[in-house]
Formats: C-alpha cells, sequence, structure tokens
C-alpha cells in the first residue's frame, strides 16, 4: 500500500451501506463465537454469562482494529478504520477505547440497548459518517485505496 514518492493519496470515507453490512458480517461470526463463550460460561455461573458472552467481541474489535485496521466484515468490502492524524491504524489505546465504546453500552442496566442504538444513528447525523466510538477514539472508516499498477 505504499505510494510513489510525492504522490497524494485521497481516502474516500465508507459508506454507510458497507459498514452497516460489515457490521452484521462480524456479528454473525461474533454471535456464533459469543454463544459458545456463554454455553461454558453457564456451567460456572448463570449470573455473569451474558457479560462474559461480550468480551470476544471487545477483543476481536479492539485486536484487529489495533494490529490490522479492519475486522473480517470490513476486509469484504476493502475498508480500514484509520486515525484521521495519521492515517494508519488506531493505536492500541485508540482501538481500546474504540472497542469499549461500542461494547460496552450493552451492559447498562435499562438504557444499554437505546445507546446502542443511538451510537449507531449517529452515523447519519455528520458528514464525517462517524459514530460515537469513532468520535471517542478519534477514528475513521474508509475504503484502501487502490494499489498501483504493477
Amino acid at each position: 500500500m505504499t505510494q510513489p514518492a510525492g504522490s497524494v493519496v485521497r481516502l474516500r470515507l465508507a459508506s454507510r451501506s458497507h459498514r452497516c453490512f460489515a457490521a452484521l458480517i462480524d456479528l454473525a461470526l461474533l454471535g456464533l463465537l459469543g454463544w459458545g463463550v456463554e454455553e461454558l460460561a453457564e456451567t460456572f455461573t448463570t449470573r455473569w454469562d451474558e457479560t462474559i458472552a461480550l468480551v470476544p467481541g471487545f477483543f476481536y474489535y479492539w485486536l484487529l482494529h489495533a494490529r490490522f485496521g479492519r475486522t473480517f466484515g470490513k476486509w469484504v468490502f476493502d475498508m480500514k478504520v484509520i486515525s484521521p492524524r495519521t492515517g494508519r491504524p488506531p493505536s492500541l489505546s485508540a482501538s481500546a477505547l474504540r472497542a469499549l465504546a461500542y461494547w460496552a453500552p450493552p451492559l447498562i442496566p435499562s438504557v444499554g440497548w437505546i445507546l446502542v442504538l443511538i451510537n449507531i444513528t449517529q452515523i447519519y447525523g455528520n458528514d464525517a459518517k462517524q459514530c460515537h466510538h469513532d468520535r471517542f477514539a478519534d477514528t475513521m472508516v474508509v475504503y484502501l485505496p487502490p494499489s498501483p499498477a504493477s
């Protein structure tokens, strides 16, 4: 993904629909994993099993975004999470903050799922197409630039 010296790369913001479909792909993968984790957790306790089931999702988003800037769903649509300041994947701490802002709200009793809906709908409220988790971590989702012809 290196560009010739002196060339300017223009990043295109990922479309809202592609971000939605990428999230659905990731959530389907995590649903299977989370279900297995929850079933395992129920053998030990029924008090924390749903909370424990969210842990794989946090690590999936945190580590994949920090290391590669993308999850499997984003890979399918050729998208990447970047820091607008550096143009690179977010740092470990920014990626952790982004994942926490995405995965922690469901843990809040009574209003957690309302906060999830507010987070998701924020993508329609600004030209940068950022949800709250993007704003908290200072990230944006863009399409990867086309590879230069060999």
